[in-house]
């Protein structure tokens, strides 16, 4: 399938069709992690969270593996929205994101500080987190383990917001709202998803280092 089908297919998905972060229309780059669309603009974003966050690819410009693609139609923006952005407000200004200031601090707040996440789903996600840590310092590597860094797309220089209110804490009372504790099939998902790609990812990197 070449990207322009490729496009097209994952396009037709719900809610892929803008960025998962700020609504830009017909987004070009991938979060392989967590199986979503977002912009270029966004993409730089998620880049400055480190790899065992996000990693990020072109639809465009990389070749994207077929695990990847099939990552991204069963899991997509809207499902992960549903757990990333689960607490967010119901007012909030999603055009706001796409300012520079606003978006480096929204999206290291979603996905780092996992503040719109429920405290169960939090949990599960940054156990996978440590994980991916793991793996990077067993294999000894800090950058991507999935090859050759794709070309650059907007590069954040400005620091992160130090707000209190994003803190990496977790709280891990249950959600008032709803009144649930158990994990959402939506994470289960996504994480199993991500745990099959970061072990195909080690196994074929421990290959390369028993050739050299």
């Amino acid at each position: 399938m070449n990207s322009v089908e490729a496009l097209k297919e994952l396009y037709a998905i719900e809610g892929n069709s803008t960025c998962a972060d700020c609504g830009t229309e017909k987004p070009k780059w991938t979060c392989v992690v967590h199986g979503i669309l977002v912009c270029i603009e966004c993409s730089g974003a998620h880049r400055s969270m480190g790899v065992n966050v996000s990693q990020v690819r072109s639809l465009t410009l990389d070749t994207l593996k077929p695990e990847w693609i099939e990552k991204l139609k069963q899991i997509g923006n809207r499902q992960s929205n549903a757990v990333y952005e689960a607490l967010l407000p119901k007012d909030f200004d999603r055009g706001s994101v796409k300012k520079f200031e606003k978006r480096n601090e929204f999206i290291v707040s979603k996905y780092m500080n996992l503040k719109y996440t429920r405290s169960e789903d939090a949990e599960m996600i940054l156990e996978e987190r440590q994980r991916r840590r793991t793996r990077h310092k067993r294999t000894g590597t800090a950058a991507d383990t999935n090859g050759k860094e794709p070309s650059q797309p907007t590069t954040l220089t400005e620091p992160v917001s130090n707000d209190t209110s994003t803190s990496a804490t977790v709280n891990t009372t249950t959600d008032a709202t709803t009144g649930t504790s158990g994990i959402s099939d939506t994470v289960t998902a996504a994480v199993d998803s991500v745990k099959e790609s970061t072990e195909s990812n080690s196994d074929q990197q421990q290959t390369e280092v028993n050739k050299c």
